[in-house]
């Protein structure tokens, strides 16, 4: 029997094995597998790890990064629509880096708090470089404030206001044509003043001349300055000339003044050529514009692209500054605005749009009506040839209506009726009916549409402190059954000459049994006021839930006006598209 083999340290060593190249996952056998047993393989990872495994090879990302964007709400790549916020955030790891964008028609985006704010900015950045045309975007900015704008919040503080400013310049130019940025809250006045006092500390004043006085005599001797160059002595009065205007804008007119930027309102600038962007309608929800840098980025795109929508709907923005704002702005191609901020004075909104001949569409505010506490000019004359649709409040479009002069195009009125009370009272409706009977007058409308704003709960009013369920058991805070038997009942009172175009009326309302308690009954009686009705629309929530009294409502219409051949039942989304467009 041999001997076992000896392993001492005098034999040689054997030779080393040659240098193996890394297993990659082109070689593994993990591609080998079906892809059905593949996509029960990847299911088991963590996120991450799906995320990894999507960056190695091209088989493997078509794999692996649909199962990761499944499990943040996008069911596949081929998705139109994309709505963004809370954790599904995190999709935006591997949208950034797919190899197929989806053709987005419209993205949403609501951001977290907290450090992850600047992150997600930059993501979002990323993404929207590689997407193609996006039809509309909105991004929502609830989750931060004036800190951020003020240097308080100091994470990566130095990135998101150039990656949020890059985002925006990018959207405008050549992304998207309707862009909204909505909520936020900024002090705009903290950052303006924060603005100022930081300008006042990096250009000290110039030192004063020395005076000195002898003793020996009472008379003072004035010892001159030292010769200095004429470049010198211009630099100082340029510097003393800047000083004093400084000063007088923050202590005379702060109006003039906004988020650090000054603004001469008196000197309009000149016409600016307009660039080639694709971004049509600027929904201004936020006042993060009116803080600094945002400011200037807003007013420089207003004036460069040829927006035809506008909506300012914001609050947390002093009146001063709407006026110093709508006094600066020249958009010759506007056709559509909608003044949605109870803040704004209703001379700004005359004035503005006296400049803009090719408006086609005003929105008022719905629920109140515009500061009114400097009076109106008499001699402040509104002339909009091409003018055919106005919405608000009765008493708004009644202000408004009695500053324009003659406007042929009118052909559309939508008037929203709040509710204002807990209690009614009779005289309350003959009065609103006899504003909305002012308003038409001497117009030549065809179609008139009405809102009937009647909540079903009280807490859904805003700044309402009566936050109770209206359970039906006594009328609605306005019953606008009263209004129209007050319309029907004193027929020379509002004449029928006010309704004499009237072709279409469409209604709608935001609590289903309150129309039809209130509204309904006496419907029929109002709508034979109007001599020239064809056609009248009813939204859905207008109506009872059951069959019967539908088809009762409209028997009795027809019955009542016999020229109306067309009594529609139509969606309250598309009466309320036809209202307002910005909805």
């Amino acid at each position: 029997m041999s001997p076992p083999p000896s392993f001492s340290s005098s034999s040689p060593s054997p030779s080393p094995s040659p240098t193996c190249s890394p297993i990659t996952f082109n070689t593994s056998p993990l591609l080998f597998l079906n892809t059905e047993l593949l996509i029960n393989l990847l299911d088991n990872c963590l996120s991450l790890d799906l995320l990894a495994v999507s960056h190695t090879c091209r088989r493997l990302h078509y794999v692996a990064l649909p199962l990761y964007l499944s499990r943040f709400a996008i069911p596949s790549l081929h998705v139109t629509s994309l709505h963004l916020e809370g954790r599904y955030m995190h999709a935006l790891m591997g949208l950034q880096s797919s190899l197929v964008l989806p053709p987005l028609d419209h993205l949403s985006v609501k951001f977290n708090d907290g450090p992850y704010f600047a992150t997600e900015v930059r993501r979002l950045l990323t993404f929207v470089l590689r997407l193609g045309r996006i039809r509309e975007v909105t991004l929502n900015l609830a989750s931060i404030d004036s800190r951020w704008v003020n240097g308080l919040v100091s994470i990566n503080s130095e990135t998101w206001c150039s990656d949020l400013l890059q985002l925006l310049s990018i959207l405008v130019e050549n992304k998207c044509e309707k862009l909204t940025v909505t909520q936020g809250y900024f002090l705009t006045y903290e950052s303006h003043v924060a603005v100022v006092q930081q300008q006042q500390q990096q250009s000290p004043p110039p030192p004063l001349p020395m005076v000195l006085h002898d003793n020996s005599s009472s008379s003072s001797t004035n010892v001159p300055p030292p010769a200095t160059s004429p470049a010198t002595t211009q630099r100082r009065r340029s510097f003393l000339q800047d000083s004093l205007t400084a000063v007088s804008n923050f202590f005379v007119r702060p109006s003039l003044v906004v988020s650090g930027m000054e603004m001469n309102t008196e000197q309009r600038p000149g016409p600016v050529e307009l660039q080639a962007h694709t971004l049509r309608t600027f929904r201004l929800h936020s006042n993060l514009f009116f803080t600094h840098p945002f400011y200037s980025w807003m007013t420089n795109m207003l004036q460069t692209t040829p927006i035809t929508s506008l909506s300012l709907q914001l609050s947390g923005v002093m009146q001063e500054e709407w006026t110093a704002l709508l006094e600066f702005l020249s958009l010759p191609t506007l056709t559509h605005v909608a003044f949605a901020s109870s803040c704004i004075h209703l001379n700004d909104i005359l004035r503005f749009v006296a400049r803009h001949p090719s408006i086609t569409n005003v929105d008022l505010h719905r629920h109140y009506q515009y500061s009114c506490e400097r009076r109106l000019s008499k001699k402040l004359r509104v002339y909009l040839p091409e003018l055919s649709s106005l919405g608000g409040t009765p008493e708004n479009v009644r202000l408004f209506l009695t500053r324009s002069h003659h406007i042929p195009s009118l052909q559309h009125i939508a008037l929203s009726l709040p509710v204002h009370q807990r209690t009614f009272r009779p005289n309350d409706f003959e009065s609103l009916n006899r504003v909305i009977a002012c308003s038409i007058k001497g117009t030549q409308l065809h179609t008139l549409s009405l809102e009937f704003l009647v909540p079903v709960f009280c807490d859904q009013l805003p700044n309402c402190n009566n936050k109770r369920v209206y359970d039906g058991s006594e009328p609605p805070t306005l019953s606008y059954g009263s209004l129209i038997q007050a319309v029907a009942s004193s027929p020379q009172q509002y004449a029928r000459s006010s309704f004499a175009s009237l072709e279409t009326l469409k209604f709608s309302a935001d609590g289903n049994f309150a129309f039809a308690k209130w509204v309904l009954p006496a419907l029929p009686r109002w709508l034979a006021m109007f001599p020239a009705l064809r056609r009248v629309t009813l939204a859905t929530n207008c109506l009872p839930s059951h069959v019967q009294s539908k088809e009762d409502v409209v028997r009795s219409i027809k019955a009542a006006c016999r020229l109306v051949t067309d009594v529609v039942l139509d969606d309250n989304d598309n009466v309320r598209k036809s209202s307002y467009w910005l909805d």
